[in-house]
């Protein structure tokens, strides 16, 4: 399993592989996930997985640093210049 895992996979193909062990043990079965990296981040792959299980608890998530109202408003201010920054590189995208 380790030696399959470590293949890379072509990018015009899935960047998502399953692997069901439906007998892993006497009452247990396991499941082997392996994804490219972009397509989620620790959270959102312990947050998938979380949901998969039968004891699926909301309170284990990790929580997200609250922002200040300065931040948010900087944030909320900012990204319009950063988009015409963007757009004068490299032009409108298709």
């Amino acid at each position: 399993m380790g030696k399959t895992c470590s293949i890379r996979e072509e990018y015009d193909t899935v960047q998502y592989r399953f692997w069901l062990i439906p007998d892993f043990s006497k009452d247990r079965s396991v499941i082997i996930f392996k994804a490219h990296h972009s397509m989620g981040d620790g959270l959102s792959i312990s947050t998938m997985f979380m949901q998969m299980n039968d004891t699926y608890d909301s309170s284990a998530l990790s929580g997200f640093k609250p922002q200040t109202l300065l931040f948010r408003i900087f944030t909320y201010l900012s990204f319009p210049l950063l988009l015409l920054k963007f757009l004068a590189k490299y032009g409108p995208v298709p």
